[in-house]
């Protein structure tokens, strides 16, 4: 049933007619036609709309302009102006009047409109309305409604010169006004993409995976070794360091230890990790690598090269007895037959060294590198739920503006070999092999080979699904029944696999 039409709706479209340019006599000739229709509020702006395009086309074009105009809000969402948030911020965060709330707000939309841009942000309109306060002798209201913030300028210089820029929030004001490309930025906002880490983004890569040496302390002294190796590396990353051939770096310190001393140093340092780990400020969560073929890297002695496989056996065993653990497991094995170590594989994720060292930056992330640039997500149903000719287009617009997103970074950093990772969230099951074909077709003209596509892990699907994902190029830590389905996966080129169940 239609909305009953009420009089201060018709006064608003008479107001923004005539701002756009037309006429008393023109408005008025429309509000009289609008006024015997029973339409609701969206059928009488069309009807009245139609109508000024026929009586004013220039000011039909302006009102047009008025109507796009989107704010970049400050909880990342893109979203159509409204003077009544203005009112509303006011009313709320100070003690002026409504009247003179809804005055300020008034003037401050005029002058948008006057600016003819599209696009603006919740800062510069607070600055606007705060700049009115200050017309309007409110002082005091002002410093009470002016927001805090380091001007762009003096943030470029801090960044350029590798200084820390106080405060997360100001880092991503200055990234999301200066450094990340227009496109990637509407898209994330229109929340049809997600980018990970952008107070980081013209600063320091969003994960590594850190390779550890052997510790030169006895242990447990060694364990000291790295958490300061830890914390160190901490700094450099937006989330924490994931820790690769953690079994390596305790061969030297174990090395004439006995099996129970090892046993004993692999469960301690599994509780210390967890307690390292347990700070952690992310949705990522951090892994730690075992590398069952130890000293291919660096050289090592036989019996260090023991000794990293007898804590390594003893720390995934541990590993698998907690209940709380704060970081993902994860083994490096280059042949099927090293799951033998394994009295269970369990809860282990099992990287595929087979041809490549691989990386495991995240629970769900992998790579080819020490590095992960970035880290971002693709939402499918912001695509596939419209039906659209332009679906295709659609898709690889928004994987392009990705990779811009992605190549910039890298400037910035100055990151020369790196991975890049889009997630894609499957929240919608059905047809999903067949929609992601579409994206992996497009991804491929779209993106540069060290960017890869990974499907979120909660998706469930059997072999011959999974077999069609490495065949489109994709990776997700896939579920193999046993040793041979997981080397086959391994064959088709799977980063990662999970022994035991299907997933």
């Amino acid at each position: 049933m239609p909305e009953k039409l009420v009089n201060p709706f018709i006064e608003k479209i008479a107001k923004e007619f005539q701002e756009a340019g037309a006429t008393k006599w023109e408005v008025l000739k429309i509000i009289q036609q609008l006024k015997g229709l029973e339409l609701d509020k969206k059928e009488t702006l069309k009807n009245a709309f139609e109508q000024l395009k026929k009586a004013n086309p220039e000011a039909a074009k302006v009102f047009h302009s008025f109507r796009k105009m989107r704010v970049f809000t400050s909880k990342e969402k893109l979203e159509p102006f409204n003077r009544g948030n203005i009112t509303k911020s006011l009313v709320n965060e100070t003690r002026v009047s409504r009247q003179l709330a809804e005055k300020i707000s008034s003037e401050v939309e005029e002058k948008l409109k006057s600016l003819g841009t599209r696009y603006f942000t919740t800062s510069l309109i607070r600055d606007m309305a705060a700049e009115k306060l200050l017309e309007f002798g409110q002082t005091k209201t002002y410093y009470q409604y002016a927001r805090l913030g380091l001007p762009v300028f003096d943030a470029e210089k801090k960044i350029a010169a590798k200084e820390a820029v106080p405060e997360n929030e100001i880092s991503r004001q200055y990234n999301w006004l200066k450094a990340v490309p227009q496109k990637a930025k509407e898209l994330h906002f229109k929340q049809k993409i997600f980018l990970h880490g952008i107070h980081d983004y013209s600063t320091k890569p969003f994960a590594a995976s850190t390779v550890l040496s052997c510790a030169q302390k006895a242990h447990p002294y060694s364990f000291l070794e790295l958490q300061e190796f830890f914390f160190t590396q901490a700094r450099k990353t937006t989330i924490q360091p994931a820790l690769r051939g953690l079994n390596e770096f305790f061969a030297k310190p174990l090395e004439k230890k006995s099996a129970a001393e090892t046993k004993t140093a692999a469960v301690f340092t599994l509780e210390q990790l967890n307690q390292l780990h347990l700070h952690k400020n992310s949705q990522f969560t951090p892994a730690v690598t075992l590398n069952m073929s130890p000293g291919e890297e660096t050289e090592m002695p036989q019996k260090q090269k023991e000794k990293a496989v007898e804590f390594a056996k003893h720390f995934a065993k541990a590993f698998q007895a907690g209940k709380n653990n704060s970081f993902v497991l994860a083994a490096a094995i280059d042949s099927k037959y090293k799951l033998k170590l394994f009295d269970k594989t369990d809860g282990i994720i099992f990287l595929n060294c087979l041809r490549q060292k691989k990386s495991l930056f995240t629970e769900q992330i992998h790579g080819n590198t020490n590095m992960l640039s970035m880290a971002a997500e693709l939402f499918p149903e912001k695509f596939f739920d419209k039906k659209t000719s332009s679906l295709k287009e659609d898709i690889s617009a928004a994987l392009k503006a990705l990779q811009e997103a992605f190549s910039e970074k890298e400037k910035r950093i100055s990151a020369q070999e790196c991975d890049n990772a889009i997630i894609v969230r499957a929240q919608k099951a059905e047809n999903f092999v067949e929609k992601l074909s579409i994206i992996s077709a497009e991804a491929k003209k779209a993106l540069k080979t060290n960017t890869g596509i990974f499907i979120e892990s909660g998706w469930q699907a059997g072999i011959e699904e999974n077999m069609e994902l490495l065949k489109n190029g994709m990776q997700k830590n896939f579920s193999a029944i046993d040793a041979d389905e997981m080397e086959s996966l391994f064959s088709k080129n799977a980063h990662a696999c999970i022994i035991g169940k299907r997933q």
